[in-house]
């Protein structure tokens, strides 16, 4: 157990922003509500082009070991990954860590069961 939470502690400290970097930016309800109606309105109708209009062009997407930096590498991924075949999404709004976060569910092609996405169930 004591080896474990060294690992955790060793990889939150690895992942933590580097000295001189600029915090998030705090949130500003008018211009951030806006930005989260629009995500979550592109995510649900898989629309990748406007979601990738939204991200800044230093944008990076991390799953753990992969990363990838950039929109037209993030379009990719999203297509692969996240909007592949266009299934249905339901997207909900929340808030981690102080910022905007997202939860994503994507519904069971046979059903209309959704699932948070990255328990697929096999499909």
């Amino acid at each position: 157990m004591t080896s474990a939470l060294k690992r955790a502690r060793a990889t939150i400290a690895r992942q933590m922003p580097a000295a001189g970097r600029e915090p998030p930016p705090p949130p500003v309800f008018g211009l951030e509500r806006t930005l989260v109606e629009r995500l979550t309105r592109a995510f649900e109708a898989s629309d990748v082009e406007a979601i990738v209009a939204l991200l800044s062009e230093d944008v990076q997407f991390a799953m753990p070991p992969l990363e990838y930096h950039g929109r037209e590498l993030a379009a990719r991924f999203l297509m692969a990954v996240t909007l592949q075949q266009r299934r249905r999404n339901r997207v909900v709004a929340t808030r981690a860590n102080g910022q905007p976060a997202f939860g994503l569910y994507v519904r069971d092609p046979g059903g209309r069961v959704y699932h948070a996405m990255g328990s697929r169930r096999g499909w």
